[in-house]
């Protein structure tokens, strides 16, 4: 079950070199518990989910995601040399900030961390698809802020129905025939999509 800060999601930080979109602040150098982990083929294992459960916090549920979409841009504009934004968008777990209620076998089974797995995978599914946009935006000096920040607020949206589709949908069944739908048409997408699996893009500004 998926679980993000919607709070952050409108923040907007611009500094000389660089604005920055992000649901919360993060540092990518270290893979720890404070820190998050990128995306990658390497799946999730329960020893992922690093936050304590009090069962007061969580009375009803058995594991929580905490996800992120991480988007940067550069924005020095060196566009009078070379007409060009530097992008990195990259998905994320983290691990503090997710749990598993315990891991006794009959509660943190392959299904329910596979349910799980699925939600991070659509947040590669919902980059990729970002990563494709901006790379088919029209950029210009007038419009790029503008049109960058559309973009990825069409997709934050989009990214945020299809986690609340996938929850309604399954309803806590990981073991049934909709959650085997979900993972499946997500991976699949994700491969549809390989040519967009870099974290880094260049957009060129028209």
């Amino acid at each position: 079950m998926a679980f993000v800060h919607v709070n952050f999601e409108s923040m907007f930080k611009k500094s000389i070199a660089l604005i920055y979109f992000s649901f919360i602040s993060a540092c990518l150098a270290a893979q720890d518990v404070t820190q998050p982990i990128i995306w990658s083929n390497t799946k999730l294992n329960w020893l992922d989910f690093k936050e304590k459960v009090t069962y007061d916090k969580y009375p009803y549920q058995l594991a929580k995601t905490r996800w992120l979409l991480d988007v940067t841009f550069n924005d020095t504009l060196g566009l009078k040399s070379s007409n060009k934004i530097n992008f990195k968008v990259v998905a994320l777990f983290v691990p503090q900030y997710s749990w598993v209620r315990n891991l006794k076998p009959n509660i943190a089974t392959p299904a329910l961390l596979q349910h799980e797995q699925t939600h991070f995978d659509l947040v590669e599914l919902y980059a990729r698809k970002l990563r494709e946009k901006f790379l088919l935006a029209n950029l210009t000096l007038k419009n790029y802020k503008r049109e960058i920040n559309k973009i990825k607020n069409k997709i934050l949206r989009k990214l945020h129905a299809a986690q609340s589709s996938y929850d309604a949908d399954v309803k806590g069944r990981v073991e049934g025939e909709e959650q085997n739908m979900w993972t499946t048409k997500t991976n699949n997408e994700i491969v549809e999509l390989a040519n967009f699996k870099s974290t880094t893009l260049s957009v060129t500004i028209l």
